[in-house]
């Protein structure tokens, strides 16, 4: 079983962690996607695989276009904004192929890109949502009212 957990910015140590370390006890492979280069000295402490996503120079496709212009409309700084392509982004995914596809949920197109690639190859991807009821969920769309309440 192997699992990628997707990250795009440097507040998420303490579940990353947790999440390499249950993988780890169920002797998982775990894979730690980040979204920047600037993001591997912070989570390179936790002993885990790290894949980083370089960056383009075009957007190649209609849902490239789409995710990055969605994110460029939810950013405050949109200068900041990176481009991605589906390509670079399913070549890095057939490269890794993972069971499960995770991340938190949040504007980045390199998310939504890689839930639409994981649909089209019959792979799983799941956003972790924020707390309801006192637990956090796991849901199949983002800011989701209803998920699988995990603990």
């Amino acid at each position: 079983m192997k699992i990628c957990y997707i990250e795009t910015a440097y507040d998420q140590y303490k579940l990353i962690n947790q999440l390499f370390n249950a993988c780890k006890k169920l002797n998982y492979d775990f894979v730690l996607l980040l979204s920047d280069h600037n993001l591997n000295d912070i989570y390179k402490s936790i002993g885990c695989e790290i894949k980083i996503l370089d960056l383009d120079k075009k957007l190649d496709t209609y849902s490239s276009k789409k995710a990055y212009f969605l994110e460029r409309k939810t950013r405050f700084i949109q200068w900041k904004v990176l481009k991605r392509s589906e390509s670079s982004i399913k070549s890095l995914i057939n490269n890794i192929n993972a069971n499960f596809y995770l991340s938190y949920v949040g504007p980045e197109s390199i998310k939504y890109i890689t839930k639409q690639i994981c649909e089209n190859i019959s792979s799983n991807f799941y956003f972790l949502d924020q707390t309801q009821s006192g637990y956090k969920t796991i849901c199949n769309s983002p800011y989701s009212v209803s998920g699988d309440v995990i603990n």
